[in-house]
């Protein structure tokens, strides 16, 4: 019996199968703080609205205490952990002296801030796109006072033809039109608004889905995001609460602004004391299935898309039940009492212990009155340092007794865990000493789904003073005070990075000895259903199905092969092949495809362009047409664009150098972002996982539209040079900027 394959289609007003829908649009469900912030205090103290470049390389800040906007750089794209301050800010104080949020237009070219001073919308112009040196006030305002006393987030519709802000003295989103787009001089109110009252009695940050159909709210009432669907995009009158909600309390206790990614992966909070803080979120815009077979299909009602499954496994989340501590000051043992063990599947117990090395050893600890602990390791020079388990303990309440080979000074605490691995719970481990205020031992997890449990005694006093408290690097974490000179301390790491060292930070005031022990405890697996977005238009070249050359002896579609033949030589002759995709989105799409050359010989105006036109191959390069996509050269490769006009030689926007070679795979990726920007990537790999080089970044006027077709295409010059290679796995991806 062959393959069984299924479609499943996805009806949300049906019932035709089992599942649960997280709608079209982010989901907050199931974030996780990545353990990464940055903090701000030394440029702005009174940290509140968050912007970030569409690339996320550059990020942008604004808050109440320096009453400046400050602008940063960012190593790794949307990762705060590589922030780096760029000595540049834009004073906006004459404006407001209580600025609460900004927005960016999405091309780098408008800001837009809010005071709550004067109630005020104000708007500000950068001559050169993301460079706040270049910044200045428009001398445009627009006021919300009849709506908002005490505003506090501001945001816009993607096309710039809607504002909103919500207001903390009244609870409630306001809606605004702007008849000329991302002109404030244009604004009026739509006497349209929306309470969020029963969730929250201090919004402050607000930000939409790029699509319109989904509202996030951060309110510092009870430091939590909040989730509503619109079911007509971006009217307000149309929005409810999804009943989801994101405590951030554990990082911030007074967040004040938000901001997601693009693609809805990140999201970023800002704390008003003055810390970033960064998130994963769930951009997934499918139904979670159950009992679907392996190799079948889900498609998306709203949009079309496709998705293809295969059946796998992921780890599950390893998630603390309960933790407690006692300390003894001179015993035979030490009795944790009363703790609770829940009902969990898959459990473990983690018991840290410390002492000084001159006490007496840990003989024994038992959970129950006879459920044996095992020792993992122990650290014993100078000052002792342990962990010990139980794997699948009794559910219910009862003691943890730590038994030692005489009275001994000491202090131990227990975790309770579940999803732990019940047959191989324990992976790497590590043991470090030395002396320091600041201990950072690091151990390498290998396993992924798993997290990191420590255990560290340290110094911190002279004589029997304790003058110092051991403060650990990560949230979740156990300070376990004993007595004399030593505190001791738990932490442990729910998102390690898996195959690096992560350091397990402690600080104290006092520079003096420690001992410290670290393992890694290993998650169970579940099945999983991972689904991969099928392109819109993708082709193996099998077939001609559709490709149209202007000539055939230079590009045509092999179908022996299963590749397209290509040859751009730089003549007068037109040698373009292209396909009829009818129609695609003006603001968001990605083309892929890979070349490979047979043959150059590459004079100074030998060119040739990929992407997407407004014209067919009968149309040569030189006829005016709107063009999106890829210009090349002897050395070079960049983005480029035309609206209404001839692709000439001249060179494209951020060219970046290549030295072009036969037989060599080029894998490029050419993005729109939005209606006035785009980029074009170059990878070594056909999972386009490594990126070649830097990123081609471009801009083209809104008017750039009705690109149908995909089009590869010659020079028309009387130069000379000659490209002679293979195109094959052309991908096309309408509608999203980022395929999953």
């Amino acid at each position: 019996m062959g393959k069984v394959y299924s479609m499943v289609i996805k009806y949300l007003d049906s019932k035709r199968f089992s599942g649960t829908s997280t709608g079209a649009g982010w989901s907050i469900d199931g974030a996780s703080y990545d353990n990464k912030s940055f903090n701000t205090s030394s440029q702005e103290s009174t940290l509140q609205g968050i912007s970030f470049k569409d690339d996320g390389t550059k990020m942008y800040i604004i808050g109440s205490g320096s009453d400046k906007i400050h602008q940063y750089s960012l190593s790794t794209s949307f990762d705060v952990s590589t922030v780096s301050y760029d000595t540049v800010s834009l004073t906006v104080s004459t404006e407001d002296t209580d600025m609460q949020d900004l927005f960016f237009k999405p091309d780098g070219t408008k800001i837009f801030a809010i005071g709550r001073t004067n109630n005020k919308v104000y708007q500000y112009s950068l001559s050169t796109a993301w460079d706040l040196s270049t910044a200045s006030y428009d001398s445009v305002s627009f006021s919300v006072l009849s709506q908002a006393v005490n505003s506090n987030g501001v945001t816009f519709k993607s096309d710039g033809t809607k504002m909103y802000n919500t207001s903390g003295n009244t609870d409630t989103v306001y809606q605004y039109t702007l008849s000329t787009a991302w002109d404030l001089s244009t604004a009026s109110y739509d006497s349209v608004s929306f309470s969020v009252l029963s969730q929250d009695t201090s919004p402050n940050g607000v930000t939409f889905k790029s699509d319109g159909t989904k509202m996030f709210i951060i309110g510092s009432s009870n430091d939590k995001v909040y989730q509503y669907s619109l079911s007509t995009v971006w009217d307000l009158s149309t929005a409810s609460y999804d009943s989801i909600s994101f405590s951030v309390i554990s990082q911030s206790l007074s967040p004040s602004g938000i901001f997601f990614k693009s693609d809805g992966t990140k999201m970023f909070i800002t704390h008003e004391g003055g810390v970033i803080y960064q998130y994963t979120t769930s951009s997934s815009d499918k139904t979670t299935l159950t009992n679907v077979q392996d190799n079948s299909i889900f498609v998306e009602k709203d949009t079309g898309r496709r998705y293809w499954s295969s059946l796998g496994t992921q780890p599950d989340t390893i998630t603390k039940d309960s933790q407690s501590y006692a300390q003894n000051e001179a015993a035979s043992s030490l009795t944790i009492s009363s703790f609770t063990v829940g009902s969990n599947s898959n459990r473990i117990l983690i018991v840290a212990v410390g002492e000084y090395n001159a006490e007496p050893a840990v003989t024994g600890i038992t959970w129950n009155g006879s459920e044996a602990f095992t020792e993992i390791l122990t650290y014993s020079t100078g000052l002792r340092a342990g962990l010990w388990y139980l794997i699948n303990p009794t559910a219910t309440t009862a003691n943890v007794v730590i038994t030692y080979a005489s009275t001994a000074k000491s202090g131990a605490g227990v975790y309770s865990f579940y999803n732990v691995d019940q047959s191989s719970p324990i992976g790497a481990t590590n043991s470090a000493s030395g002396t320091t205020a600041s201990p950072s031992p690091t151990i390498t997890p290998t396993t992924t789904g798993s997290i990191i449990v420590d255990s560290i005694t340290h110094i911190t006093g002279v004589g029997a003073t304790l003058v110092d408290t051991l403060t650990a690097g990560w949230s979740q974490s156990m300070n376990l005070p004993t007595h004399d000179q030593r505190k001791q301390g738990s932490q442990y790491s729910t998102t390690p990075t898996i195959g690096s060292a992560n350091n397990m930070n402690w600080t104290s005031s006092v520079s003096a000895g420690f001992g410290w022990v670290g393992v890694e405890v290993k998650s169970t697996t579940s099945p999983s259903t991972t689904w991969t977005m099928e392109p819109t238009f993708e082709d193996d070249f099998s077939t001609i199905k559709g490709w149209v050359s202007s000539d055939t002896a230079q590009n045509n579609v092999n179908t022996t092969n299963q590749n397209m033949d290509c040859g751009f030589p730089t003549d007068t002759t037109n040698n373009a092949i292209s396909y009829d995709l009818t129609s695609t989105s003006d603001s968001a799409w990605v083309c892929r495809f890979k070349i490979r050359f047979s043959a150059l010989s590459l004079g100074a105006q030998a060119n040739w362009w990929a992407g997407l036109s407004s014209l067919d191959s009968s149309s040569n390069s030189g006829a005016s047409h709107d063009f999106i996509g890829i210009q090349t050269d002897n050395a070079n490769y960049g983005s480029q664009e035309k609206d209404g006009q001839a692709l000439t030689g001249e060179g494209g926007q951020n060219n970046q150098a290549l030295s072009w070679a036969i037989n060599t795979d080029y894998y490029f990726e050419i993005t729109r972002l939005t209606t006035t920007t785009f980029q074009v990537k170059l990878f070594s790999d056909s999972a386009y996982s490594t990126q070649v080089g830097s990123t081609s970044t471009g801009t083209c006027p809104s008017t750039v539209t009705g690109l149908r077709y995909i089009k590869f295409t010659n020079a028309i010059t009387s130069g000379s040079g000659d490209w002679t290679g293979t195109i094959d796995d052309v991908e096309f991806y309408n509608g999203v900027t980022t395929p999953n």
